[in-house]
């Protein structure tokens, strides 16, 4: 009796030659792209805590106070305490905002609690759930859409019309179009 060979299952990763990752023909889901949102499905919440801070208690509600660069327009960060260390320094946060039109490595101060603290790094702004492949996009207002494609080239598609389906692998949205359900990601 030869040896049992279990199939695995067919990856996705690659764009060209692998039939996983051609675009789809139908969507079976849709979410409202916010630009610049922080990525919620990417690890740690799309944020690395980089000061700590000291003197918060778990359960502190901490809104943004401050950005670096201060060219960054990046707004509407929101957490919550969940875990501290012996002098109150921030260890885990409950992410529950992710704001909007935040550029990767902007660094956030947050304000709440005892201290101004507590600082985290943006991480990631992409598509939440695009970290395999990416997703195609509804366009419901007349304009120019910049986005980073699935294989990581940045490209702007010119006089896009209202209601145009784009049937393109994105990942991020980085278009001026921004108003809530502008664009939505089909999935």
């Amino acid at each position: 009796m030869g040896n049992i060979v279990t199939p695995s299952a067919p990856t996705r990763s690659g764009l060209e030659g692998n039939f996983q990752a051609q675009p789809r023909v139908f969507a079976h889901d849709a979410k409202t792209i916010v630009v610049g949102a922080i990525n919620e499905s990417w690890g740690g919440q799309g944020i690395e805590i980089k000061v700590r801070g000291v003197g918060y208690t778990v359960g502190d509600s901490l809104t943004q106070s401050k950005i670096s660069p201060t060219t960054s327009s990046g707004t509407g960060f929101t957490a919550t305490v969940e875990a501290v260390n012996s002098v109150g320094g921030v260890t885990e946060l409950s992410v529950t905002g992710f704001g909007n039109t935040y550029d990767e490595l902007d660094v956030i101060t947050l304000s709440g609690g005892t201290t101004n603290s507590c600082e985290v790094t943006v991480l990631n702004i992409d598509i939440p759930n695009t970290g395999d492949r990416g997703c195609c996009l509804y366009v419901g207002v007349a304009g120019d859409v910049s986005v980073v494609m699935e294989g990581g080239t940045s490209v702007t598609f010119k006089g896009v019309a209202a209601g145009s389906f784009l049937p393109v692998q994105v990942v991020q949205v980085t278009s001026t179009i921004s108003a809530s359900g502008d664009i939505l990601a089909l999935f």
